[in-house]
């Protein structure tokens, strides 16, 4: 690579980042935490001995046989498929 080129690639590179680093500065700045003790004090509090948990309607392994696959077709979520097929 040319030397001119090399520190023209390397100034752009440096400016994009210093551009990214201030926008990501910018938007951690406008967020507001509370103490992690305030937070815990509102956490979720459950009683699993007072809630009602249905036992699955079956245990392991269910065979569909002759199933007509048009019917969930529609609700396939293709895109990690093909994303990874580099389609």
């Amino acid at each position: 690579m040319e030397a001119q080129l090399k520190k023209d690639l390397v100034n752009k590179i440096t400016l994009e980042y210093a551009r990214l680093r201030q926008e990501h500065e910018s938007r951690q700045s406008a967020k507001s935490f509370v103490p992690i003790k305030e937070a815990r004090s509102k956490g979720l509090v459950t009683d699993w001995k007072k809630t009602a948990i249905a036992p699955p309607s079956f245990l392991g392994i269910k065979v569909f046989k002759n199933f007509d696959l048009n019917l969930i077709r529609q609700r396939i979520d293709w895109a990690p498929l093909l994303f990874h097929m580099g389609v």
